[in-house]
């Protein structure tokens, strides 16, 4: 080991650094060898720990070729649990099916009377087998409920369930207990801790979470820092009073307006165009949205407000201008905005909370989803050019927390959205006044690589390096 690379904002550019013997154990007690690039205090800026610290005990079904892979995956898991016991499992993506939707069938054949729940890889899609929804209190006659679908087949419940739909399925299946909870905030946390990164921010808590995340603060237990948003859905705007804490913050609330592209539930103006007929759907009403909004910064807190289609940015940035927001408000995802948008959103003073390795995950599907609107898909620069703080994430569990894939995705986008590796490092930047006691992220180079040429970090795994062993 002879040089390590640390990057100098002000110049814009890496600089080599020789590696004395305490960075040298450091680095090599994290498993690190050869020339290393040791990067600034990085952020996850969305994500969701008690889902990441639940899906670390489910059924990984990532990957999975075809439905009955997946469903072979659930058996394996189903035959190490319990009779009568739940089955969970997460990350099925029917792109890599062809694109058609799973049917409970094929997990009632496999798993005759056994309760399944399978999430898509997006988190807006669950498949349930026919126990699941018995157990759930659905039957054929149940209605679609606002901001959700039961998917059917010839008039019949194929077990797909969009967004608002999953949640009978999703309450009937919960595990609760505080310690269930705390278990799974602590795995989640020292999961990220292990990607290099020194803290993130949950986008979906609700106040017995903020609660048990504020308690394991004051107790020294939290290996990351973390900023929480309180989950504000079905008219209800939470709070809770928690005292002063060292590596825990509550900042505001979260609020969803739309699904997602890939299970076709973001709100659109234009059909998808691979699906005529279906536009997605919005979950507030405009009025509604900018009343809570509205109260939402009475109540001294921020509003992180998800908007995926164009159809529900358009929403958000109307509510926004009514409830008079500015930097209180962040968009989360921003996936389609077209220029005249992300103008509008600068206007109003609003931030982006983006997501860049989203673009790598979904290129396979997003351009037969969209069509020509894939010109003002998946943008970054755009919204620097227009003046709009940036923060990225990854929106883990959907993807994992790396961000040497996050820097990847954002230094390599297409001509005209791509980042500076300044630019791109500033939106990891911890929260003011947060990360700095956490871990610095470092990885090896490949031999004769260029720190500047992004293309080393595709397949480069970020360790957590302490921070006073940092050049």
């Amino acid at each position: 080991m002879n040089t390590a690379w640390t990057f100098d904002p002000a110049a814009g550019r890496w600089q080599s650094r020789t590696v004395d013997p305490a960075l040298r154990g450091a680095l090599e007690g994290a498993g690190l060898h050869g020339d290393t690039a040791v990067f600034p205090p990085l952020w996850d800026h969305h994500g969701h720990l008690l889902w990441l610290g639940s899906l670390l005990e489910q059924t990984d079904l990532r990957g999975s070729a075809s439905a009955l892979e997946a469903v072979e995956r659930l058996a394996s898991a189903a035959a190490e649990t319990a009779p009568g016991s739940w089955v969970r499992g997460f990350g099925w993506d029917q792109n890599l099916w062809g694109g058609e939707f799973p049917d409970r069938d094929l997990l009632d054949r496999r798993l005759p009377g056994v309760p399944v729940l399978a999430n898509r890889v997006d988190g807006h899609a669950g498949w349930a087998s026919t126990e699941a929804l018995r157990r759930a209190g659905i039957s054929e006659d149940v209605q679609d409920p606002q901001g959700g679908r039961f998917l059917r087949r010839e008039g019949r419940l194929t077990g797909v369930l969009l967004d608002r739909a999953m949640e009978p399925v999703e309450e009937a299946a919960r595990e609760t207990g505080r310690e269930v909870l705390e278990r799974r905030f602590l795995s989640a946390c020292s999961h990220l801790r292990s990607r290099g990164l020194c803290g993130a921010t949950d986008m979906g808590l609700e106040p017995e979470h903020a609660e048990i995340l504020s308690r394991l603060d004051r107790a020294g237990r939290l290996p990351i820092a973390v900023v929480g948003y309180l989950w504000a859905r079905d008219g209800r705007l939470p709070s809770v009073d928690l005292p002063p804490g060292k590596m825990f913050r509550l900042a505001g609330r979260k609020f969803f307006t739309d699904g997602a592209l890939g299970s076709r539930g973001a709100a659109l103006f234009e059909d998808y165009s691979d699906a005529p007929g279906e536009r997605g759907h919005l979950l507030w009403e405009t009025g509604d949205l900018g009343e809570a909004l509205r109260r939402t910064a009475a109540d001294g807190m921020e509003a992180a407000v998800h908007a995926i289609g164009d159809r529900a940015l358009d929403q958000v940035l109307a509510a926004a201008e009514a409830a008079r927001m500015g930097p209180l408000l962040r968009v989360e995802h921003a996936q389609v905005a077209p220029a005249r948008s992300v103008q509008r959103m600068a206007r109003l003073g609003l931030r982006a909370s983006l997501q860049p390795c989203h673009r790598l995950s979904d290129a396979d599907w997003a351009p037969a989803r969209l069509g020509s609107r894939s010109d003002d898909a998946y943008g970054l620069a755009r919204f620097l050019r227009a003046g709009i703080p940036l923060h990225f994430g990854t929106d883990f569990p959907i993807e994992e927390p790396d961000p040497a894939r996050t820097l990847l995705a954002a230094l390599t986008h297409r001509e005209g959205e791509a980042l500076t590796w300044s630019e791109a490092l500033w939106a990891c930047r911890p929260p003011e006044g947060l990360g700095g006691s956490g871990p610095l992220p470092a990885a090896a180079l490949p031999t004769g690589a260029d720190p500047h040429d992004p293309s080393w970090l595709r397949g480069a795994r970020f360790a957590a390096l302490a921070r006073d062993a940092s050049p």
